[in-house]
Protein backbone atom coordinates (compact mmCIF):
# COMPACT_ATOMS: atom_id res chain seq x y z
CA UNK A 1 0.00 0.00 0.00
CA UNK A 2 3.05 2.28 0.11
CA UNK A 3 2.28 3.72 -3.35
CA UNK A 4 -1.30 4.64 -2.47
CA UNK A 5 -2.34 8.11 -1.47
CA UNK A 6 -3.68 8.87 2.00
CA UNK A 7 -7.23 8.93 0.64
CA UNK A 8 -6.75 5.56 -1.04
CA UNK A 9 -5.25 4.02 2.08
CA UNK A 10 -8.27 5.16 4.08
CA UNK A 11 -10.61 3.63 1.50
CA UNK A 12 -8.58 0.45 1.16
CA UNK A 13 -8.48 -0.19 4.90
CA UNK A 14 -12.22 0.30 5.25
CA UNK A 15 -13.66 -1.22 2.08
CA UNK A 16 -11.86 -4.53 2.07
CA UNK A 17 -13.30 -7.10 1.53
CA UNK A 18 -15.25 -5.68 -1.38
CA UNK A 19 -18.98 -5.06 -1.20
CA UNK A 20 -20.98 -6.89 -3.87
CA UNK A 21 -23.96 -5.51 -5.73
CA UNK A 22 -27.02 -6.67 -3.81
CA UNK A 23 -29.38 -5.34 -6.47
CA UNK A 24 -28.26 -8.09 -8.82
CA UNK A 25 -29.44 -10.67 -6.28
CA UNK A 26 -32.89 -9.24 -5.64
CA UNK A 27 -33.82 -7.66 -8.97
CA UNK A 28 -34.81 -4.40 -7.28
CA UNK A 29 -33.54 -0.88 -7.78
CA UNK A 30 -32.48 1.51 -5.02
CA UNK A 31 -35.67 3.50 -5.65
CA UNK A 32 -37.75 0.41 -4.90
CA UNK A 33 -35.80 -0.37 -1.75
CA UNK A 34 -36.21 3.19 -0.46
CA UNK A 35 -39.93 3.11 -1.15
CA UNK A 36 -40.45 -0.31 0.42
CA UNK A 37 -38.21 0.56 3.38
CA UNK A 38 -40.02 3.76 4.41
CA UNK A 39 -41.00 2.35 7.83
CA UNK A 40 -37.46 1.13 8.47
CA UNK A 41 -36.08 4.55 7.55
CA UNK A 42 -38.53 6.28 9.88
CA UNK A 43 -37.64 3.86 12.66
CA UNK A 44 -33.99 4.66 11.96
CA UNK A 45 -34.67 8.41 12.35
CA UNK A 46 -36.46 7.81 15.64
CA UNK A 47 -33.60 5.63 16.84
CA UNK A 48 -31.14 8.39 15.95
CA UNK A 49 -32.85 10.70 18.46
CA UNK A 50 -32.46 8.03 21.13
CA UNK A 51 -28.79 7.60 20.23
CA UNK A 52 -28.13 11.33 20.72
CA UNK A 53 -29.69 11.09 24.16
CA UNK A 54 -27.74 7.92 25.01
CA UNK A 55 -24.28 9.43 24.41
CA UNK A 56 -24.68 13.21 24.82
CA UNK A 57 -21.16 14.15 25.90
CA UNK A 58 -19.05 13.12 22.92
CA UNK A 59 -18.25 16.65 21.70
CA UNK A 60 -17.21 17.87 25.14
CA UNK A 61 -15.11 14.74 25.74
CA UNK A 62 -13.42 14.70 22.33
CA UNK A 63 -12.35 18.36 22.42
CA UNK A 64 -11.15 18.35 26.03
CA UNK A 65 -7.67 16.88 25.43
CA UNK A 66 -5.55 15.75 22.49
CA UNK A 67 -5.68 12.18 23.79
CA UNK A 68 -9.46 12.28 23.90
CA UNK A 69 -9.61 13.47 20.29
CA UNK A 70 -7.35 10.64 19.16
CA UNK A 71 -9.57 8.22 21.08
CA UNK A 72 -12.66 9.61 19.30
CA UNK A 73 -11.11 9.30 15.87
CA UNK A 74 -9.96 5.74 16.51
CA UNK A 75 -13.50 4.95 17.62
CA UNK A 76 -14.88 6.54 14.44
CA UNK A 77 -12.57 4.45 12.25
CA UNK A 78 -13.28 1.27 14.19
CA UNK A 79 -17.01 1.82 13.92
CA UNK A 80 -16.81 2.27 10.15
CA UNK A 81 -14.61 -0.75 9.60
CA UNK A 82 -16.91 -2.95 11.66
CA UNK A 83 -20.09 -1.64 10.03
CA UNK A 84 -18.70 -2.18 6.54
CA UNK A 85 -17.58 -5.68 7.48
CA UNK A 86 -21.07 -6.51 8.76
CA UNK A 87 -22.53 -4.99 5.61
CA UNK A 88 -20.35 -7.29 3.51
CA UNK A 89 -21.58 -10.25 5.54
CA UNK A 90 -25.20 -9.25 4.87
CA UNK A 91 -24.47 -9.12 1.17
CA UNK A 92 -23.02 -12.63 1.28
CA UNK A 93 -25.94 -13.99 3.27
CA UNK A 94 -28.37 -12.44 0.78
CA UNK A 95 -27.35 -15.08 -1.73
CA UNK A 96 -29.51 -17.60 0.12
CA UNK A 97 -32.42 -16.34 2.19
CA UNK A 98 -34.59 -19.31 1.22
CA UNK A 99 -32.84 -21.92 3.35
CA UNK A 100 -33.26 -20.84 6.97
CA UNK A 101 -32.38 -23.10 9.89
CA UNK A 102 -32.18 -22.47 13.67
CA UNK A 103 -28.50 -21.53 13.86
CA UNK A 104 -28.82 -19.18 10.90
CA UNK A 105 -31.98 -17.55 12.25
CA UNK A 106 -30.31 -16.91 15.59
CA UNK A 107 -27.27 -15.41 13.88
CA UNK A 108 -29.46 -13.22 11.66
CA UNK A 109 -31.31 -11.83 14.66
CA UNK A 110 -28.07 -10.84 16.38
CA UNK A 111 -26.61 -9.52 13.11
CA UNK A 112 -29.61 -7.29 12.34
CA UNK A 113 -30.09 -5.96 15.84
CA UNK A 114 -26.40 -5.10 16.25
CA UNK A 115 -25.78 -3.72 12.75
CA UNK A 116 -28.83 -1.47 12.93
CA UNK A 117 -27.66 -0.05 16.26
CA UNK A 118 -24.13 0.46 14.93
CA UNK A 119 -25.46 2.18 11.82
CA UNK A 120 -27.44 4.57 14.02
CA UNK A 121 -24.36 5.25 16.12
CA UNK A 122 -22.25 5.94 13.02
CA UNK A 123 -24.78 8.45 11.73
CA UNK A 124 -24.67 10.28 15.01
CA UNK A 125 -20.89 10.48 15.39
CA UNK A 126 -20.55 11.33 11.69
CA UNK A 127 -22.86 14.30 12.16
CA UNK A 128 -20.76 15.72 14.99
CA UNK A 129 -17.24 14.91 13.79
CA UNK A 130 -16.99 18.16 11.79
CA UNK A 131 -17.66 20.26 14.89
CA UNK A 132 -15.12 18.21 16.83
CA UNK A 133 -12.22 18.52 14.38
CA UNK A 134 -12.89 22.23 13.76
CA UNK A 135 -12.52 22.94 17.48
CA UNK A 136 -9.39 20.81 17.64
CA UNK A 137 -7.76 22.48 14.64
CA UNK A 138 -8.14 25.82 16.44
CA UNK A 139 -5.52 24.53 18.89
CA UNK A 140 -2.89 24.40 16.14
CA UNK A 141 -0.77 27.41 15.19
CA UNK A 142 -2.45 29.27 12.34
CA UNK A 143 0.21 28.39 9.75
CA UNK A 144 0.06 24.68 10.67
CA UNK A 145 -3.73 24.66 10.57
CA UNK A 146 -3.81 26.35 7.14
CA UNK A 147 -1.18 23.97 5.74
CA UNK A 148 -3.13 20.99 7.06
CA UNK A 149 -6.41 22.11 5.52
CA UNK A 150 -4.84 22.83 2.13
CA UNK A 151 -3.07 19.46 2.03
CA UNK A 152 -6.24 17.38 1.74
CA UNK A 153 -8.05 17.16 -1.56
CA UNK A 154 -11.80 16.83 -1.91
CA UNK A 155 -13.51 13.83 -3.43
CA UNK A 156 -14.38 15.83 -6.56
CA UNK A 157 -10.72 16.75 -7.03
CA UNK A 158 -9.72 13.13 -6.49
CA UNK A 159 -12.16 12.01 -9.21
CA UNK A 160 -10.97 14.63 -11.65
CA UNK A 161 -7.32 13.80 -11.13
CA UNK A 162 -7.87 10.06 -11.42
CA UNK A 163 -10.25 10.08 -14.37
CA UNK A 164 -8.66 12.84 -16.41
CA UNK A 165 -9.87 16.20 -17.62
CA UNK A 166 -12.22 14.74 -20.23
CA UNK A 167 -14.25 13.21 -17.43
CA UNK A 168 -16.92 10.56 -17.22
CA UNK A 169 -20.52 11.02 -16.16
CA UNK A 170 -22.87 8.14 -16.84
CA UNK A 171 -25.07 5.68 -15.00
CA UNK A 172 -25.41 3.35 -17.97
CA UNK A 173 -24.00 0.00 -16.73
CA UNK A 174 -22.87 -1.11 -20.18
CA UNK A 175 -21.01 2.14 -20.77
CA UNK A 176 -19.39 1.93 -17.33
CA UNK A 177 -18.17 -1.63 -17.97
CA UNK A 178 -16.78 -0.55 -21.33
CA UNK A 179 -14.83 2.28 -19.69
CA UNK A 180 -13.57 0.02 -16.92
CA UNK A 181 -12.09 -2.36 -19.48
CA UNK A 182 -10.00 0.46 -20.94
CA UNK A 183 -9.05 2.65 -17.96
CA UNK A 184 -6.87 1.20 -15.16
CA UNK A 185 -7.42 4.26 -12.97
CA UNK A 186 -11.16 3.72 -13.18
CA UNK A 187 -10.74 0.04 -12.31
CA UNK A 188 -8.81 1.01 -9.20
CA UNK A 189 -11.52 3.43 -8.12
CA UNK A 190 -14.17 0.84 -9.00
CA UNK A 191 -12.58 -1.66 -6.61
CA UNK A 192 -12.56 0.98 -3.87
CA UNK A 193 -16.26 1.59 -4.49
CA UNK A 194 -17.08 -2.02 -3.63
CA UNK A 195 -17.15 -3.27 -7.23
CA UNK A 196 -20.79 -2.26 -7.59
CA UNK A 197 -21.78 -0.83 -10.99
CA UNK A 198 -24.77 0.90 -9.43
CA UNK A 199 -22.79 2.63 -6.67
CA UNK A 200 -19.94 3.46 -9.00
CA UNK A 201 -22.31 5.21 -11.41
CA UNK A 202 -23.47 7.48 -8.58
CA UNK A 203 -19.91 8.33 -7.65
CA UNK A 204 -19.01 9.26 -11.21
CA UNK A 205 -21.73 11.91 -11.06
CA UNK A 206 -19.45 13.95 -8.77
CA UNK A 207 -16.88 14.54 -11.50
CA UNK A 208 -16.15 18.20 -12.19
CA UNK A 209 -13.44 19.15 -14.72
CA UNK A 210 -10.36 20.91 -13.38
CA UNK A 211 -9.10 23.98 -15.22
CA UNK A 212 -5.61 23.21 -14.07
CA UNK A 213 -3.84 20.59 -12.03
CA UNK A 214 -4.50 21.14 -8.35
CA UNK A 215 -1.56 22.00 -6.15
CA UNK A 216 -1.77 21.00 -2.52
CA UNK A 217 0.37 21.84 0.46
CA UNK A 218 2.62 19.12 1.79
CA UNK A 219 1.76 18.59 5.43
CA UNK A 220 3.87 16.20 7.49
CA UNK A 221 2.30 15.53 10.92
CA UNK A 222 4.65 16.15 13.84
CA UNK A 223 2.79 13.94 16.34
CA UNK A 224 -0.15 11.54 16.75
CA UNK A 225 -2.53 14.43 17.32
CA UNK A 226 -1.73 16.06 13.97
CA UNK A 227 -1.85 12.65 12.27
CA UNK A 228 -5.35 12.10 13.61
CA UNK A 229 -6.40 15.58 12.49
CA UNK A 230 -5.16 14.94 8.98
CA UNK A 231 -6.92 11.58 8.81
CA UNK A 232 -10.21 13.01 10.02
CA UNK A 233 -9.99 15.74 7.38
CA UNK A 234 -9.52 13.03 4.76
CA UNK A 235 -12.57 11.31 6.22
CA UNK A 236 -14.63 14.50 6.17
CA UNK A 237 -13.59 15.61 2.66
CA UNK A 238 -13.32 12.24 1.00
CA UNK A 239 -14.35 9.07 2.77
CA UNK A 240 -17.62 10.33 4.26
CA UNK A 241 -18.85 11.74 0.93
CA UNK A 242 -17.69 8.61 -0.86
CA UNK A 243 -19.81 6.43 1.42
CA UNK A 244 -22.81 8.72 1.70
CA UNK A 245 -23.08 9.31 -2.03
CA UNK A 246 -22.37 5.69 -2.80
CA UNK A 247 -25.34 4.66 -0.67
CA UNK A 248 -23.33 2.32 1.55
CA UNK A 249 -24.77 3.79 4.73
CA UNK A 250 -28.11 2.12 4.09
CA UNK A 251 -26.68 -0.97 2.45
CA UNK A 252 -28.21 -3.05 5.22
CA UNK A 253 -31.67 -1.69 4.34
CA UNK A 254 -31.74 -4.03 1.35
CA UNK A 255 -30.96 -7.03 3.51
CA UNK A 256 -33.72 -6.13 5.97
CA UNK A 257 -36.33 -5.75 3.23
CA UNK A 258 -35.41 -8.97 1.44
CA UNK A 259 -35.53 -10.88 4.71
CA UNK A 260 -38.87 -9.32 5.66
CA UNK A 261 -40.23 -10.49 2.33
CA UNK A 262 -38.84 -13.97 2.93
CA UNK A 263 -40.48 -14.18 6.37
CA UNK A 264 -43.71 -12.50 5.22
CA UNK A 265 -43.64 -9.82 7.88
CA UNK A 266 -44.08 -6.04 7.97
CA UNK A 267 -41.03 -4.20 6.68
CA UNK A 268 -39.83 -2.79 9.97
CA UNK A 269 -37.04 -3.70 12.36
CA UNK A 270 -39.07 -4.61 15.50
CA UNK A 271 -41.40 -6.85 13.49
CA UNK A 272 -38.47 -8.47 11.68
CA UNK A 273 -36.66 -9.25 14.95
CA UNK A 274 -39.84 -10.69 16.47
CA UNK A 275 -40.44 -12.83 13.38
CA UNK A 276 -36.87 -14.17 13.43
CA UNK A 277 -37.28 -15.15 17.07
CA UNK A 278 -40.61 -16.80 16.28
CA UNK A 279 -39.17 -18.75 13.33
CA UNK A 280 -36.13 -19.80 15.36
CA UNK A 281 -38.26 -21.17 18.21
CA UNK A 282 -40.59 -23.01 15.83
CA UNK A 283 -37.75 -24.47 13.79
CA UNK A 284 -36.14 -25.94 16.90
CA UNK A 285 -39.31 -27.98 17.36
CA UNK A 286 -40.22 -28.66 13.76
CA UNK A 287 -37.85 -28.15 10.83
CA UNK A 288 -39.19 -28.87 7.36
CA UNK A 289 -36.97 -27.06 4.85
CA UNK A 290 -38.01 -26.72 1.24
CA UNK A 291 -35.62 -28.70 -0.94
CA UNK A 292 -35.86 -29.26 -4.71
CA UNK A 293 -37.12 -32.86 -4.15
CA UNK A 294 -35.66 -33.83 -7.51
CA UNK A 295 -35.95 -37.63 -7.90
CA UNK A 296 -33.46 -39.93 -9.59
CA UNK A 297 -33.81 -41.03 -13.21
CA UNK A 298 -31.15 -43.78 -13.09
CA UNK A 299 -28.99 -45.64 -10.56
CA UNK A 300 -27.94 -42.29 -9.13
CA UNK A 301 -29.34 -42.16 -5.60
CA UNK A 302 -26.17 -40.72 -4.06
CA UNK A 303 -25.67 -38.25 -6.89
CA UNK A 304 -29.33 -37.22 -6.67
CA UNK A 305 -28.97 -36.53 -2.94
CA UNK A 306 -26.02 -34.27 -3.67
CA UNK A 307 -27.93 -32.55 -6.50
CA UNK A 308 -30.70 -31.69 -4.02
CA UNK A 309 -28.11 -30.39 -1.56
CA UNK A 310 -26.69 -28.13 -4.28
CA UNK A 311 -30.14 -26.81 -5.16
CA UNK A 312 -30.86 -26.05 -1.50
CA UNK A 313 -27.55 -24.39 -0.63
CA UNK A 314 -27.41 -22.54 -3.98
CA UNK A 315 -31.07 -21.74 -4.81
CA UNK A 316 -30.11 -19.99 -8.05
CA UNK A 317 -28.95 -23.36 -9.44
CA UNK A 318 -31.73 -25.37 -11.04
CA UNK A 319 -31.57 -29.09 -10.28
CA UNK A 320 -31.94 -30.95 -13.56
CA UNK A 321 -31.14 -34.28 -15.14
CA UNK A 322 -27.92 -32.85 -16.57
CA UNK A 323 -26.75 -32.00 -13.03
CA UNK A 324 -27.73 -35.47 -11.81
CA UNK A 325 -25.88 -37.20 -14.65
CA UNK A 326 -22.88 -34.91 -14.43
CA UNK A 327 -22.41 -35.76 -10.75
CA UNK A 328 -23.01 -39.46 -11.40
CA UNK A 329 -20.12 -39.64 -13.86
CA UNK A 330 -17.77 -38.23 -11.21
CA UNK A 331 -18.76 -40.65 -8.43
CA UNK A 332 -18.83 -43.94 -10.34
CA UNK A 333 -16.44 -46.07 -12.35
CA UNK A 334 -17.31 -47.80 -15.65
CA UNK A 335 -19.05 -51.11 -15.16
CA UNK A 336 -20.18 -50.43 -11.59
CA UNK A 337 -23.31 -48.61 -10.44
CA UNK A 338 -22.00 -47.81 -6.93
CA UNK A 339 -22.23 -44.09 -6.03
CA UNK A 340 -19.02 -43.88 -4.02
CA UNK A 341 -19.36 -41.86 -0.77
CA UNK A 342 -15.75 -40.68 -0.69
CA UNK A 343 -16.16 -39.42 -4.26
CA UNK A 344 -19.38 -37.62 -3.33
CA UNK A 345 -17.62 -35.89 -0.43
CA UNK A 346 -14.64 -35.01 -2.64
CA UNK A 347 -16.53 -33.49 -5.56
CA UNK A 348 -18.89 -31.71 -3.17
CA UNK A 349 -15.87 -29.86 -1.84
CA UNK A 350 -13.80 -29.51 -4.99
CA UNK A 351 -16.44 -28.96 -7.67
CA UNK A 352 -19.19 -27.14 -5.79
CA UNK A 353 -17.47 -25.57 -2.77
CA UNK A 354 -19.79 -27.33 -0.32
CA UNK A 355 -18.02 -28.55 2.84
CA UNK A 356 -18.68 -32.28 3.10
CA UNK A 357 -17.55 -35.02 5.47
CA UNK A 358 -17.32 -38.71 4.77
CA UNK A 359 -18.62 -40.60 7.78
CA UNK A 360 -18.64 -44.25 8.81
CA UNK A 361 -18.72 -46.61 11.73
CA UNK A 362 -15.00 -47.19 11.33
CA UNK A 363 -14.97 -50.20 13.63
CA UNK A 364 -16.97 -52.22 11.11
CA UNK A 365 -16.28 -50.20 7.96
CA UNK A 366 -12.48 -49.99 7.95
CA UNK A 367 -11.81 -53.77 7.81
CA UNK A 368 -14.06 -54.05 4.77
CA UNK A 369 -12.91 -51.10 2.66
CA UNK A 370 -9.88 -49.31 4.14
CA UNK A 371 -7.43 -51.61 5.87
CA UNK A 372 -6.26 -53.38 2.71
CA UNK A 373 -5.20 -51.48 -0.40
CA UNK A 374 -6.62 -52.86 -3.64
CA UNK A 375 -6.41 -52.32 -7.38
CA UNK A 376 -9.90 -53.70 -7.88
CA UNK A 377 -12.66 -51.29 -8.84
CA UNK A 378 -14.78 -49.70 -7.49
CA UNK A 379 -12.98 -50.01 -4.14
CA UNK A 380 -9.79 -48.65 -5.71
CA UNK A 381 -11.49 -45.36 -6.63
CA UNK A 382 -13.17 -45.23 -3.25
CA UNK A 383 -9.80 -45.53 -1.50
CA UNK A 384 -8.17 -42.95 -3.79
CA UNK A 385 -10.87 -40.38 -3.11
CA UNK A 386 -10.91 -41.28 0.57
CA UNK A 387 -7.26 -40.24 0.77
CA UNK A 388 -8.36 -36.85 -0.55
CA UNK A 389 -11.03 -36.38 2.12
CA UNK A 390 -9.76 -38.41 5.10
CA UNK A 391 -8.94 -35.19 6.94
CA UNK A 392 -12.65 -34.37 6.60
CA UNK A 393 -14.06 -37.59 7.99
CA UNK A 394 -16.26 -38.37 10.99
CA UNK A 395 -16.74 -41.49 13.09
CA UNK A 396 -20.46 -42.23 13.42
CA UNK A 397 -20.02 -45.38 15.53
CA UNK A 398 -21.82 -43.89 18.54
CA UNK A 399 -23.94 -41.25 16.78
CA UNK A 400 -27.21 -40.46 18.59
CA UNK A 401 -30.56 -39.13 17.44
CA UNK A 402 -30.00 -35.95 19.46
CA UNK A 403 -26.67 -35.38 17.71
CA UNK A 404 -28.35 -35.83 14.34
CA UNK A 405 -30.98 -33.24 15.30
CA UNK A 406 -28.21 -30.86 16.42
CA UNK A 407 -26.52 -31.19 13.02
CA UNK A 408 -29.81 -30.48 11.23
CA UNK A 409 -30.27 -27.35 13.36
CA UNK A 410 -27.01 -26.14 11.82
CA UNK A 411 -28.32 -26.74 8.30
CA UNK A 412 -26.44 -29.99 7.70
CA UNK A 413 -27.88 -32.78 5.54
CA UNK A 414 -26.95 -36.39 6.32
CA UNK A 415 -26.90 -38.75 3.34
CA UNK A 416 -26.57 -42.40 4.37
CA UNK A 417 -26.51 -45.82 2.66
CA UNK A 418 -29.22 -48.23 3.71
CA UNK A 419 -30.58 -51.58 2.54
CA UNK A 420 -29.22 -55.03 1.75
CA UNK A 421 -26.33 -55.84 -0.59
CA UNK A 422 -26.09 -55.69 -3.50
CA UNK A 423 -29.02 -53.23 -3.76
CA UNK A 424 -27.85 -50.57 -1.33
CA UNK A 425 -29.59 -47.21 -1.53
CA UNK A 426 -28.78 -43.63 -0.49
CA UNK A 427 -31.29 -41.59 1.49
CA UNK A 428 -30.83 -38.25 3.25
CA UNK A 429 -32.03 -36.85 6.59
CA UNK A 430 -33.22 -33.28 5.96
CA UNK A 431 -35.50 -32.27 8.87
CA UNK A 432 -37.34 -33.27 12.02
CA UNK A 433 -40.47 -32.91 14.12
CA UNK A 434 -39.73 -32.98 17.88
CA UNK A 435 -43.02 -31.99 19.50
CA UNK A 436 -43.36 -33.42 22.98
CA UNK A 437 -43.13 -37.20 22.89
CA UNK A 438 -43.54 -37.20 19.12
CA UNK A 439 -40.02 -37.33 17.72
CA UNK A 440 -39.62 -37.92 14.01
CA UNK A 441 -37.10 -37.28 11.27
CA UNK A 442 -37.80 -36.22 7.70
CA UNK A 443 -35.94 -38.46 5.29
CA UNK A 444 -35.56 -37.72 1.59
CA UNK A 445 -35.68 -40.81 -0.60
CA UNK A 446 -34.34 -40.03 -4.09
CA UNK A 447 -36.91 -42.44 -5.54
CA UNK A 448 -40.05 -41.21 -3.81
CA UNK A 449 -39.46 -37.87 -2.07
CA UNK A 450 -39.67 -36.98 1.63
CA UNK A 451 -40.94 -39.57 4.10
CA UNK A 452 -41.32 -39.59 7.89
CA UNK A 453 -39.36 -41.90 10.20
CA UNK A 454 -39.66 -42.35 13.95
CA UNK A 455 -36.68 -41.44 16.12
CA UNK A 456 -36.52 -45.03 17.41
CA UNK A 457 -36.01 -46.31 13.87
CA UNK A 458 -33.60 -43.80 12.37
CA UNK A 459 -30.30 -45.17 13.72
CA UNK A 460 -30.98 -48.72 12.59
CA UNK A 461 -32.28 -47.53 9.22
CA UNK A 462 -29.05 -45.59 8.61
CA UNK A 463 -27.15 -48.89 8.72
CA UNK A 464 -27.00 -51.43 5.94
CA UNK A 465 -26.13 -55.12 6.16
CA UNK A 466 -22.39 -54.37 6.15
CA UNK A 467 -21.82 -51.22 8.23
CA UNK A 468 -22.77 -47.56 8.40
CA UNK A 469 -21.43 -44.90 6.02
CA UNK A 470 -22.39 -41.84 4.03
CA UNK A 471 -21.75 -38.13 3.56
CA UNK A 472 -22.60 -35.18 5.82
CA UNK A 473 -23.11 -31.93 3.88
CA UNK A 474 -22.59 -28.50 5.49
CA UNK A 475 -23.98 -25.13 4.30
CA UNK A 476 -21.11 -23.29 2.55
CA UNK A 477 -22.21 -20.01 4.18
CA UNK A 478 -21.37 -21.45 7.59
CA UNK A 479 -17.67 -20.82 6.96
CA UNK A 480 -18.26 -17.11 7.66
CA UNK A 481 -20.40 -17.62 10.77
CA UNK A 482 -17.47 -17.36 13.19
CA UNK A 483 -16.06 -14.20 11.58
CA UNK A 484 -19.57 -12.72 11.58
CA UNK A 485 -19.92 -13.43 15.28
CA UNK A 486 -16.52 -11.83 15.89
CA UNK A 487 -17.62 -8.68 14.04
CA UNK A 488 -20.88 -8.61 16.00
CA UNK A 489 -18.90 -8.87 19.24
CA UNK A 490 -16.66 -6.01 18.09
CA UNK A 491 -19.71 -3.91 17.23
CA UNK A 492 -21.17 -4.49 20.67
CA UNK A 493 -17.89 -3.38 22.24
CA UNK A 494 -17.96 -0.19 20.15
CA UNK A 495 -21.55 0.47 21.18
CA UNK A 496 -20.51 0.37 24.83
CA UNK A 497 -18.23 3.38 24.21
CA UNK A 498 -19.77 6.22 26.21
CA UNK A 499 -17.21 8.93 27.10
CA UNK A 500 -17.98 11.20 30.01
Amino acid sequence: MQNLSLEERVLYSNLSPLIADMNMLSGKTDVQYLEEGSKIIQYFKDSLKDERARVPNIIHYSTKTQGNFIDFFNHLKGSWRTYLDLSVKMTSFSENLKFLYPEKLELFKDLIETTFRLNTHIYYITDIEKEIYEKCIENLPENRALSLIQSVRSFQVYLSEEIGKSGVSTKNPYEIREMLSKNPNLRKLFSFSGSSIDLFGKLLGHFTPLNKKSERETFIPENDYESALKEILVYDHFFELFLREGGVLMNDLKFYIDLCDRLSCTRNIPELLDRLEEFKNKSKISFNPTIPCYTQTSLSCGATCLANVIGTYFPHIKVTRSLENGILKLVTVPGFFNNLPSSLAYISREKFGIPAYFFADYKTFAPLFLDKKTEQEPVKKFQEDYERVKDFSLDYENITADEIKSKLEKGHFISFVTGQSPMLHYKMIVGYNFRGDKKQFRVFDPQYGVTIMEESEILSHMRNDKSLWGVEYVPPESVIFDSTRQSITKAKELLRWNPQ
